[in-house]
């Protein structure tokens, strides 16, 4: 190689990274060059993640590959407005318009947050007839059927434990580990209660307490033991004995948490709400001169939050006094010990997580039925008689809405398996429809 031909190199060198190296600056600070105004823009970035992964992605109806990585990024956009659509056979498209900023980077959903789209509707077959009531914690199934309970838990929904009853009931009450299980009929009316014990496959009559004490809630606390409202007031029952406790009189409403019950007792003709630690038995005022109500409820959640339920008025204890939330309450799904409570509010269906101000997601005109609210996957389901719906809860660019069944007479449903299956009581039919 001679000395000539070592300098075309360098030069040829010089002159190619004086080519490349303005490319590699545009690459690395983000920057395209506009062909119309024959200027250097600054571009952003769509991200996201998406359930399930190999999902087909459009932008502007013009579709991108961005390969199987889990975070997906579309870059070198300019600013401006896009419309993003996610297909895959045998689910919903999910689809959304979005404002992109130049130089910016638009997540679409929170970054620890995933879009997922949920499957197309399925043929389902009945898993169960003659089914009178259904009850789930999101990992254990309870199910009434004729005289007979049954208990589907998670790592066995094939063979679940079976009870026969002497009675037909309609009602379940359970322990957070469903250890003890309790069925009831329209109580205080027909007084007909069994104590079911997992462990030990004992099914006890209550139904002789249920006559003497005219009881007509039930409840467990968080350590299983049984606690019950009667005519007298809150009760706690003991199964060395068979026999109820009479702890607190007058109470007309309870609700335990931990080791704690929440009461309404009545005094000197007016209400108090009131706390009873039921290892201590001791206790302690929260909130005096309650408003009258007439069929109060109560229900605390993780964050101690305080809810009273009075016909159609909902309440939140606050260290203001009681706050209304609304006196036009609709159906609701207000429980103790969940983070996340849902209820309808003259048509609107709002949510609550805990503690936190109340959110619309949409207004109806329909009656709507057993809200379920997913924050982690932003949706929200509910149920007219005949159709159930998911409901993106964002609505900010479009809110997605989904009809995933269609039946007869719904009056029930709920979630297991990690929000994958959905049960369904349809009519007296319990079935299951896979949602993701």
């Amino acid at each position: 190689m001679n000395k000539k031909f070592r300098y075309g190199l360098i030069i040829a060198g010089f002159v190619i990274f004086g080519l490349v190296a303005p490319l590699i600056v545009m690459f690395v600070s983000g920057k395209t060059f506009n062909w119309k105004t024959k200027k250097l823009v600054s571009t952003g970035i769509i991200a996201f993640k998406i359930e399930p992964k190999d999902a087909n992605i459009s932008l502007n109806n013009l579709a991108v590959e961005i390969g199987d990585a889990e975070l997906k990024q579309i870059r070198f956009l300019t600013g401006g407005e896009y419309k993003l659509t996610i297909k895959k056979p045998d689910y919903f498209p999910w689809q959304k318009s979005l404002y992109l900023e130049a130089g910016k980077v638009f997540w679409v959903k929170d970054e620890n947050k995933k879009i997922i789209l949920l499957k197309t509707n399925q043929t389902i077959p009945a898993r169960l007839q003659d089914v009178s009531e259904v009850v789930s914690d999101g990992k254990t199934i309870a199910v009434l059927a004729k005289n007979q309970l049954e208990v589907w838990h998670q790592n066995n929904t094939t063979t679940p434990e079976q009870y026969l009853l002497p009675q037909k009931t309609n009602q379940i009450i359970y322990t957070k580990d469903f250890h003890f299980l309790l069925t009831a009929d329209d109580l205080p009316i027909k007084q007909t209660a069994y104590l079911i014990d997992q462990k030990t496959k004992k099914v006890i009559d209550l139904q002789k307490h249920l006559k003497n004490l005219n009881l007509s809630d039930f409840q467990f606390a968080e350590d299983n033991r049984l606690l019950a409202l009667g005519e007298l007031g809150f009760y706690e029952y003991s199964q060395a004995n068979n026999q109820f406790k009479l702890l607190v009189q007058k109470a007309k409403a309870f609700t335990t948490l931990e080791n704690l019950a929440y009461l309404i007792v009545e005094s000197e003709n007016t209400l108090a709400l009131e706390t009873l630690d039921l290892d201590s038995l001791k206790t302690q005022s929260l909130l005096a001169n309650l408003p009258k109500l007439y069929q109060p409820q109560l229900a605390v959640n993780n964050q101690k939050n305080i809810f009273i339920i009075d016909r159609t008025s909902l309440y939140q204890v606050s260290t203001l006094g009681l706050q209304t939330l609304t006196q036009n309450l609709g159906d609701l799904n207000i429980k103790t010990g969940q983070d996340t409570n849902s209820w309808l509010d003259s048509g609107e269906l709002k949510f609550q997580t805990q503690g936190n101000p109340p959110v619309s997601i949409t207004r109806a005109s329909e009656t709507l039925k057993t809200p379920i609210i997913l924050p982690d996957l932003d949706y929200a389901l509910f149920h007219n008689q005949k159709t159930i719906t998911a409901l993106e809860i964002n609505p900010e660019g479009g809110q997605n809405r989904y009809n995933l069944y269609s039946g007869t007479e719904i009056k029930k449903m709920g979630l297991v398996q990690n929000n994958t299956l959905l049960w369904i009581l349809d009519q007296d039919q319990l079935k299951f429809l896979t949602i993701r």
